[in-house]
C-alpha cells in the first residue's frame, strides 16, 4: 500500500471520530492490518484534539 493510501485511511479514521462521532470499535478495516493500525492511530488523534479543545474552551469560557 502507498503513503498516500495510508494517509487517506489516517484521515478518515480522523474524520470518523471527529465529524461522524463513530465508536472506536467501528473501523472499517480488518483487525491486525496496517489499514486498521492508521485508521485507529487517525481516530486517537481526533479524540485527542477533541479533548484538547474541549479543556481550552472551558478556560476561555
Amino acid at each position: 500500500m502507498t503513503h498516500l493510501k495510508f494517509i487517506n485511511v489516517y484521515i478518515d479514521g480522523f474524520r470518523a471520530c471527529h465529524y461522524e462521532k463513530l465508536s472506536k470499535f467501528e473501523c472499517p478495516h480488518p483487525t491486525h492490518t496496517q489499514e486498521a493500525a492508521h485508521w485507529q492511530k487517525g481516530y486517537e488523534y481526533a479524540e485527542t484534539l477533541d479533548k484538547i479543545l474541549a479543556h481550552s474552551l472551558l478556560k476561555v469560557a
